[in-house]
């Protein structure tokens, strides 16, 4: 009689992000007991950063800000830099995925870590010096690096070493809408071009597109059309998303590098459907509204769904399916035929 295969044992799944998490920050604090000199240490070297980065006021008007209160103020649509605020949030969210990594490695502490945050800390003497913030801000990520080679070693820094350099997405780059006249102009010319494509009759003049005949509507595609916002969000992005999916470095820059043409593509199409919602359906409701809500809409559908899909490019293999077929254990028969591929 033949007699059942065995049932292979059920995969237990995975551990969830917080059960890992929660096992890590245990493993820390467990750390923590057994090298109190070197915990205390870390933690009075993140109170000095917090010190000199937080309450050390050297920047802004009448140098009455911090560097990280002066940085606060700097995320607006002024700047483009709205996304700020984000950041932070993202940097805890990578930290944590890191973290049972990181306490899964070997404790290596170096003192090479000091040469890094020397270099930080004369960023941040040279910042209040010519009172530069962003000098003392661009300094900010060899500190924290640099104190983790001190407190565990090299390992542990290369793990969180894009998180911590993602802190740079944060810091404005200074006059970027100013000298970004070409993306200006660029989705002015390609709306006029698009209108045109869709019959609607317009005229171009610089930065300023006009109904034919003249009086039904115009816009003036000043420097807060340009796209520098969403150019600005969507490296972001991309770069979280490249580092969370991409396995190889090359597929990384790939990715990321399509987010600058991808937004230029998305604030030209946008600019082009503010002219036609304003030549079909109504110019006071393209000019407020629709003019307001767009730019989110066209990020969603033109960056994001182009994101997924050169992902889906650089990744695509075709599948094979495979198909297992079992004979029971006959007494002097054939055993279980091997598993047999089929495209």
């Amino acid at each position: 009689m033949a007699s059942p295969l065995p049932a292979s044992p059920a995969t237990p799944p995975a551990p969830g992000l917080a059960k890992a998490v929660g096992d890590a920050l245990r493993s820390l604090v467990e750390e923590a007991r057994r090298q109190p000199l070197a915990t205390a240490l870390f933690i009075g070297f993140v109170l000095v950063i917090a010190y000199f980065y937080g309450w050390v006021q050297s920047f802004g008007p009448k140098h009455a800000f911090s560097a990280f209160s002066w940085l606060v103020t700097t995320w607006n649509k002024k700047t483009g830099y709205e996304h700020g605020f984000l950041v932070p949030f993202l940097f805890l969210f990578l930290v944590a995925r890191r973290l049972p990594q990181v306490m899964a490695s070997p404790a290596r502490p170096s003192p090479w870590g000091l040469v890094l945050v020397l270099f930080g800390a004369l960023c941040f003497v040279a910042a209040v010096r010519t009172f530069q913030p962003r000098v003392a801000l661009g300094g900010l990520p060899f500190v924290v690096l640099g104190g983790l080679v001190w407190w565990r070693g090299w390992a542990t820094a290369r793990l969180l070493a894009f998180p911590v350099f993602l802190l740079y997405f944060i810091v404005p780059v200074p006059g970027m809408i100013q000298a970004t006249n070409g993306l200006q102009l660029l989705p002015t010319k390609s709306a006029y071009h698009l209108s045109i494509l869709f019959g609607i009759p317009a005229s171009l003049s610089g930065n300023d597109i006009y109904s034919i005949p003249m009086g039904k509507w115009n816009f003036n595609i000043a420097e807060g059309c340009s796209g520098v916002r969403s150019l600005m969000a969507l490296t972001l992005v991309s770069a979280v998303y490249a580092h969370l999916t991409q396995q190889t470095l090359w597929k990384k820059i790939v990715l990321f590098a399509c987010s600058v043409p991808l937004a230029i593509l998305s604030n030209c199409l946008r600019v082009a459907s503010i002219l036609i919602v304003a030549e079909y359906f109504s110019p006071e409701f393209a000019a407020k509204t629709y003019h307001e809500g767009s730019g989110f809409l066209f990020f969603l559908l033109v960056g994001l769904a182009g994101l997924s899909a050169v992902d889906w490019i650089l990744n695509h293999r075709g599948r094979r399916k495979v198909v297992i077929r079992r004979t029971p254990a006959v007494t002097g028969g054939e055993g279980p035929v091997a598993p047999s591929a089929s495209s």
